[in-house]
């Protein structure tokens, strides 16, 4: 029977060897003789959750990697260009240099601490002369492309404002136009009360009381129309206006048609713009045939005539 103990068991070995060879040792006794041997290399052991950072870590370097390298590529591209760049407007201006300043020729050599004797020579005519040759060409084409920008600025600019003058009038003029059909089409909703008659009383005091209407002068029988798309509200007589009709609009103004000789519709019934609703008579308190036309707003009276001739109906 095995003596192997359960828990921690303490090796009485006196080599790491020797504890190897034995069989009762646990495992983390086992692990710390083995780290113990001459020339052991330590095992790393990481986590799946220290494993997993380090993948972040790495994808994480590529992608900056991946984004700051262009980035560099184009600066170094940019630093490239400026450089050569500079270098030909240096080479350039070392060339005017020398062809403008003066030629210097050393005659002697100074003794004694003195400085040497240099000789200055005039400056070349001919070299001046090739180097304001040389730099005419490039500003007359730096000054030819700074006025052609200038007319491209003007002409756009200009451009510009043409483009909005020509937007307003059309927004003007689509405003009008659309103005001018909705007033079209608002007028033709509506027909003229009575047709081929003459107005023989306007709305006013008359005989020393109040006329509320105006008077068409026009034969018995004269077909009257409705002004506009309406309900009848009345349609019978009384002793005044003798047989009459009323019509409510859709805004709610009140049309009143006085002394008829005939009803042609009758109360509640919807009528359209230009349907015969009676004719031309002389019943009730009337001194001859006509059509006595009265129009209503808020519970009150008004003058008919404005309201017929905005509506283009007299």
């Amino acid at each position: 029977m095995s003596s192997r103990r359960t828990g921690r068991h303490r090796c009485v070995a006196v080599t790491p060897d020797d504890a190897l060879a034995k069989d009762d040792l646990t495992r983390r006794e086992y692990r710390a003789l083995v780290q113990q041997r001459p020339g052991h290399v330590p095992e790393h052991r990481t986590s799946p959750r220290r494993r997993r950072r380090e993948h972040l870590r790495r994808r994480r370097r590529q992608h900056l990697l991946g984004r700051v390298a262009p980035t560099l590529a184009t600066a170094a591209l940019v630093l490239g260009t400026g450089t050569v760049v500079a270098s030909q407007q240096t080479g350039l201006a070392a060339g005017s240099a020398e062809a403008a300043l003066p030629s210097a020729q050393v005659v002697s050599s100074g003794s004694g601490g003195q400085p040497a004797r240099v000789a200055v020579a005039a400056p070349d005519p001919r070299a001046q002369g090739a180097s304001r040759s040389q730099a005419r060409p490039a500003l007359a084409v730096v000054a030819a492309v700074a006025a052609d920008v200038t007319a491209a600025r003007s002409e756009l600019h200009a451009g510009v404002r043409a483009h909005a003058a020509v937007a307003a009038t059309t927004a003007s003029t689509a405003a009008a136009t659309s103005e001018t059909l909705d007033g079209a089409r608002w007028r033709e909703s509506f027909h003229p009360p009575i047709t081929d008659a003459s107005v023989t009383s306007d709305y006013g005091p008359r005989w020393g009381r109040m006329h509320q209407g105006i008077d068409f002068g026009a034969q018995t029988g004269h077909p009257l129309h409705a002004v506009a798309d309406a309900v009848v509200t009345t349609a019978g007589y009384n002793s005044g206006l003798g047989y009459h009709v009323r019509l409510t609009l859709t805004d709610g103004t009140v049309v009143s048609y006085g002394h008829l000789s005939r009803v042609l519709v009758e109360r509640g019934q919807r009528v359209d713009a230009g349907d015969i609703v009676g004719r031309v008579g002389s019943s009730g308190l009337s001194t001859g045939a006509h059509l006595h036309l009265e129009v209503w707003q808020d519970g009150e009276p008004v003058d008919p005539r404005p309201w017929l001739v905005e509506r283009g109906l007299l």
